[in-house]
């Protein structure tokens, strides 16, 4: 249903039922304007929600699948690894790194459901390294190991990515670089070799790693507010102002 509005002429692809309540039968003004654009986001939001939770079976389908084919192709006696846990023969290759790298995957999760574009770039980028870090500690396979490395890359992409997009609150930013400095340095200092080695420790430094980089993407992903465009603002402004915050 097309409307001649402020604007210039633009189409509502509400139901011309619905359309019409909200303009009430007349040529719309910018408030009708800015109302049909907020129904029409509202109203398709569940045909959204379905579509993600189809795409969203399917990825947890796939991953399965993948942990399925690296238990089963994996090596029967890998070589030493550098992140200081003993390797054990069970399922778990090393149970204290590969269960604390599900927080990075969860953290990613919390962030990929927020409504700022920003964080749930930073989210993605989380879930994706926590995935790829629980398959490595897991099976110890060297493709997960490979993808492990591939997925911090694209994390670290999409981490900037994400702050080139928003706006950033200083002091939370601060306390997300601490973390994340005391983070890399733990990774360091622990790596097998290295002083705070302790490969029988039932927490390792590699497993405070995981979770400290973990915190620091959630406060860093805090600190970021996504830009919004003048007419944004504008069309936002018009509609509270008339009905009052949404």
């Amino acid at each position: 249903m097309s409307f001649h509005g402020s604007s210039g002429r633009f189409v509502c692809p509400y139901p011309e039922s619905v359309a019409t309540a909200f303009g009430e039968g007349r040529q719309p003004s910018q408030l009708v304007e800015v109302r049909c654009h907020f129904a029409v986001r509202n109203h398709t939001a569940g045909y959204e929600d379905e579509d993600h939770l189809v795409k969203r079976t399917l990825i947890v389908i796939v991953a399965a699948a993948t942990l399925v084919v690296l238990q089963v192709t994996r090596p029967d006696h890998p070589g030493p690894g550098s992140d200081c846990e003993l390797v054990t023969a069970g399922i778990f290759r090393q149970p204290g790194n590969a269960s604390t790298a599900v927080v990075l995957l969860l953290a990613g999760v919390v962030l990929v459901y927020s409504t700022q574009i920003s964080r749930r770039r930073m989210g993605a980028g989380l879930a994706i390294a926590g995935t790829a870090s629980a398959f490595a500690h897991t099976t110890l396979h060297p493709w997960a190991l490979a993808a492990d490395g591939v997925a911090a890359v694209i994390a670290i992409v999409l981490g900037v990515l994400a702050l080139r997009g928003a706006t950033i609150r200083p002091r939370l930013m601060i306390a997300a670089v601490i973390l994340g400095s005391a983070a890399i340095t733990l990774w360091v200092l622990s790596r097998s070799g290295r002083p705070l080695c302790d490969p029988e420790a039932m927490f390792t430094g590699h497993a405070g790693w995981h979770v400290l980089i973990a915190l620091a993407a959630m406060v860093a992903a805090a600190s970021l507010a996504d830009r919004t465009s003048p007419a944004e603002d504008s069309s936002r402004s018009t509609l509270e102002a008339h009905h009052g915050p949404s």
